[in-house]
């Protein structure tokens, strides 16, 4: 059965007006969706379908093998749809006729998937520019010969759309998060003494299949020991011994509507924090509040990862871990050693929702921020991930004891008691509004009192 999103016909036209200025000069937009294809190029088992997410934002399709075309001049609407027959139903169930395109998606008309039909509407409605996304397969330009394809305004345009969140998206993030979060306190429940990883990833992939969120929006991060450590930790198949730390950066999507969620909490494995571990974890939590109570319009969120960096340098002054005075730690960049990645990004139809970066986006080459995926102002409606962290990753820091300059600020004694530690992240998914931020996952409990309560408590 053909499904689609609520917000279709309000997308296609905020997208439309945002090529005001080519109307009357014959262009139009294409858009292509997910083909089908196989797992592995030499098999003939089938991926699993997910759409491609700027085809689903403009059309609210989610079938296979299909494509659009909008005529900015006019505003038609064309669904370009795969030649299905008897044999495909057999296999795969009943597919949608072209009449169902038009009353669910409000196409204006539905022709064949094929090049010599773009070819042929192309030429019916007289289009002498297409803008249209970058292909891995792009044979485009070679099929129409006398149009010209502008490849790069297309992706700019919807990325700057998809940025600001509506009511009705905001209201799908909120039922998702609501559905990850509930797993993520089934799997503090569930945390126990030599557990394995993968085992703590199954209960999240559990309660959120229960609840119909069958996807997930990215590889669960089910990390324990100084594993907490690699920010992308994906093995996730050793036991978490008893007194470490275990980190899970976890979140589902619902397979028909994908907005995604991207939550991380991280706790003793055996439900009490050590002095030294409630000391770190702190830091991380201050970092994550102070964020969200200072997110408001008008904040630049490269200030935002700043105000984290900081707090990030002054806890581990504090511990003496660090050393000197602070304003010559955050010059030097020495917090970016301890938090290498960005505070956050876009989250949305995607987990990395295209990034907000404007033309005069540059690059700030220095640790740790370097790696922030956004740099834009806030606005009501934008939504991002917080997740400050705090890692100790014995290459990086072996490099900083080495460095002239940086190693007069490092501890060094002190600094080595921490090589095994891993690292803390705390992330959270927000709704910029008109005066503050939406938590969307304050369900999940963050403070350590809170924490404790739960954590092996299954039953």
């Amino acid at each position: 059965m053909l499904q689609t999103s609520r917000n279709r016909s309000v997308h296609l036209k905020r997208l439309i007006k945002s090529f005001g200025d080519s109307k009357g000069k014959q262009a139009a937009i294409y858009i292509e969706g997910t083909k089908t294809s196989q797992r592995i190029p030499t098999s003939d088992v089938d991926a699993e379908f997910r759409q491609e997410s700027n085809f689903y934002w403009v059309t609210g399709c989610n079938e296979p093998d299909c494509a659009a075309l909008v005529n900015i001049d006019d505003e038609q609407f064309v669904m370009l749809t795969p030649d299905l027959d008897d044999d495909h139903a057999l296999w795969c169930g009943d597919f949608p006729l072209p009449e169902d395109y038009k009353t669910v998606l409000g196409a204006n008309k539905v022709i064949s998937n094929k090049p010599e039909s773009l070819v042929k509407l192309v030429q019916e409605l007289n289009i002498k520019k297409l803008y249209t996304l970058e292909s891995k397969n792009d044979t485009l330009q070679n099929t129409l010969k006398d149009v010209t394809v502008d490849k790069s305004t297309l992706y700019g345009t919807l990325r700057d759309l998809r940025m600001i969140k509506l009511s009705d998206e905001i209201e799908e993030m909120k039922k998702i998060c609501k559905v990850s979060a509930d797993a993520h306190i089934q799997v503090m429940r569930h945390a126990k003494p030599n557990i394995n990883e993968y085992q703590l990833e199954a209960v999240f992939r559990y309660y959120t299949s229960l609840q119909g969120a069958t996807r997930l929006a990215y590889s669960v991060i089910s990390a324990g020991d100084e594993r907490g450590a690699t920010l992308h930790y994906v093995n996730n198949n050793k036991v978490v011994k008893d007194g470490s730390l275990y980190l899970i950066d976890a979140g589902a999507e619902f397979p028909d509507s994908y907005y995604a969620s991207d939550i991380t909490r991280t706790y003793p494995i055996n439900g009490k924090f050590t002095q030294k571990q409630k000391e770190i974890y702190e830091i991380v939590l201050k970092a994550n509040k102070e964020v969200i109570a200072s997110m408001k319009p008008g904040v630049q969120w490269v200030d935002m990862h700043r105000l984290a960096d900081r707090i990030i340098t002054q806890g581990l002054l504090d511990l003496n871990i660090l050393k000197g005075d602070i304003e010559e730690l955050i010059k030097n960049h020495v917090g970016g050693y301890f938090l290498p990645h960005g505070l956050g990004h876009a989250i949305g139809l995607d987990v990395h929702d295209p990034p907000n970066r404007d033309g005069s986006f540059k690059a700030i080459n220095e640790p740790g921020i370097r790696y922030l995926r956004t740099h834009c102002e806030l606005k009501e409606g934008v939504a991002l991930t917080v997740e400050p962290g705090l890692y100790f990753v014995p290459r990086l820091l072996r490099k900083a004891l080495a460095d002239p300059v940086l190693s007069k600020f490092l501890n060094k004694e002190k600094l080595e008691q921490y090589f095994d530690f891993g690292g803390i992240r705390i992330e959270d998914d927000v709704v910029v509004t008109k005066d503050g931020v939406l938590v969307l996952t304050s369900d999940v409990p963050k403070e350590i009192d809170e924490m404790e309560a739960i954590i092996g408590k299954s039953q």
